[in-house]
Order: structure tokens, then C-alpha cells, then sequence
């Protein structure tokens, strides 16, 4: 506030009769406008002081990132035996009892004495878990020999054994119970794999053999997604079969393998061994195999 001063003040007598209400109060109308000037700012301070005293705070915690799995699962099973004595088979498999590779290799089937008549069952199930996957089945290291005493046999004896064993491979004809031990109807065989002899199989499985057909999980839809004689795109195994990547949760098939009774002696003690390997890669980020040889597992 300024204050205007004379040099030379001139002396005014008061009249009291004239004097007016503001100086009562001592307070002129520019003093008054200033004060509640003043007032004002006091009270935007006091509200700026009382806004400081609220918070907030959010967040986000323990985010994670967890990549997919899947994983292939073979199974075998001896599920029938055809002999006239069944109890001198020398059979490592106990009937129904399942032998389960995931993750480490297992020891299959092992026969010993099989005679001409003789014929045995085995279900092969591939069961993948979570994510689906291609499917192909190889056959590898094949080997065979004569027998140690082949006095009745013929000419040299390099072993026999394969050309005449007849195999067969399909599924259950009975589509109500795709992967139980049992089989409830009668094997009905995949294309090209009807009671053909055993060298024709074994050769057919080195070359691979790609699961083929998206006939669906329906009992009443045909061949459950078979093998290379099947028509159709690569069977997509595992998971939710509601899931419009996935064919089946797992197909099963059967392996019917017979000396029949018309070989004679040209087989006497002759041995036959093979490995049967399962491999698969996953279904998406990759293209659909056109064969077996495609199905290594790296991305396409």
C-alpha cells in the first residue's frame, strides 16, 4: 500500500458534524479491497495444502511366462494269444499288461518257441498329451539268423523266419472301444497290411509309416486315423478332439503276428528282431508331413 505525503501539510480543523462513518472504523475502501484480497490467497493456500494428503498407487504382480509341452507316449500290450499250448510261449509280456515308453526306450515283445499255429496280438497305442502332434512309426534295426541246429532244413540256413510269419496290422471293428486291451470285434486291417508276410511288413515300417485320416474321436466315422496304405491328411493326435487342430486324443492299433501251421521245418530255430520307434513333432508353426521322413521334429 503507498502512502502520499505533502511537503507542506495544511492544518484542518475537524468537524464533527461532518465527519463521515468510514473513518469510524479506520479503514479506507482501497484498505478494505486489499484485505479481502488477501483473504483470498490465505484460502487457495489452505487448499492447496489439504490436496498433498491423498494417494493412490496400482500394480501388476508376479507376472509369468510359461512355454507349452507335449508329449508323445507309445504303449504295447499283449492282448491275445492263439496256440494249441499257449503255456510253452516263452512270452516276456504278461496278457493285458502294458509296457509304456515316455521318455526312456523299453523293452517290447520277446517270443521264444513259437511253433507253426501259433499267433499272437499286440495293441500299439500312440497317446500324445497337451499339444497335438504328427505321428509316424519306424521300423529299425532288423536282424535275423538261422537256427543253431539246422539239420532239417534245406540248404544253407540264413533264417527264414520273416518271409514266412504273417502280419497284419489295423484296429478294432468294433469302434466302441478304440484303445482297451481287449478287442471286441475283429481286426480290421489298414490298407496294404492284411496278413502280408513279415519281411513285406518289416520293410513297409523302415520306410516309416505317417498316420493318416481326420475321421474324428465319432465310434461311427470309420478308421481311426491309420497309417501309410490311408487316405487323408496327417492324423493331428493329442489333446481336446473339440479343438479344430486335433483329429483324435491317441490312436490305437493291433498287430496280429502268425507262424502258420503250413511252414514245416524251414523255420526251425530261426530268429527275428526289430525295434519299432514313434516319433512326432508338434502340429502348429509347422507344415502338414507329406511322409514319415518329415516328422524329425525340427520346424519346417
Amino acid at each position: 500500500m503507498c502512502v502520499v505525503r505533502s511537503d507542506h501539510p495544511r492544518r484542518v480543523e475537524p468537524n464533527t458534524e461532518t465527519m463521515p462513518d468510514d473513518n469510524t472504523y479506520g479503514l479506507s475502501r482501497r484498505k478494505a479491497l486489499l484485505g479481502l484480497g488477501t483473504i483470498g490467497v490465505a484460502g487457495i493456500g489452505a487448499g492447496l495444502g489439504t490436496s498433498a494428503l491423498f494417494s493412490d498407487t496400482e500394480s501388476f504382480t508376479n507376472n509369468q511366462i510359461q512355454a507349452g509341452t507335449t508329449n508323445l507316449i507309445a504303449e504295447l500290450a499283449l492282448v491275445n494269444i492263439n496256440s494249441s499250448a499257449p503255456g510253452e510261449l516263452e512270452i516276456n509280456l504278461d496278457q493285458d499288461a502294458t509296457v509304456t515308453a515316455d521318455g526312456d526306450v523299453e523293452m517290447g515283445l520277446t517270443v521264444g518257441d513259437m511253433k507253426p499255429g501259433d499267433c499272437i496280438t499286440l495293441r500299439a497305442t500312440a497317446n500324445v498329451e497337451d499339444n497335438p502332434m504328427y505321428v509316424a512309426l519306424t521300423g529299425q534295426n532288423v536282424s535275423e539268423s538261422g537256427g543253431a541246429n539246422p539239420e532239417p532244413e534245406p540248404g544253407p540256413d540264413t533264417g527264414e523266419l520273416s518271409e514266412n510269419l504273417e502280419i497284419t496290422l489295423g484296429y478294432d471293428s468294433n469302434r466302441s472301444s478304440l484303445h482297451d486291451n481287449m478287442i471286441e470285434g475283429s481286426i480290421t486291417a489298414d490298407p496294404g497290411f492284411n496278413n502280408v508276410p513279415g519281411d513285406q511288413f518289416l520293410g513297409d515300417v523302415a520306410g516309416g509309416l505317417l498316420y493318416r485320416g481326420r475321421n474324428g474321436a465319432d465310434p461311427d466315422s470309420g478308421e481311426p486315423g491309420g497309417h501309410a496304405g490311408s487316405a487323408g491328411a496327417p492324423t493331428r493326435i493329442g489333446g481336446d478332439v473339440n479343438d479344430s487342430n486335433v483329429d483324435r486324443e491317441k490312436v490305437t492299433h493291433f498287430i496280429e503276428i502268425c507262424l502258420p501251421e503250413s511252414v514245416g521245418n524251414v523255420v526251425q530255430g530261426d530268429s527275428l528282431s526289430f525295434d519299432l520307434v514313434w516319433s512326432a513333432e508338434q502340429v502348429r508353426n509347422n507344415a502338414e508331413p507329406g511322409n514319415s521322413a518329415a516328422v524329425d521334429g525340427s520346424p519346417n
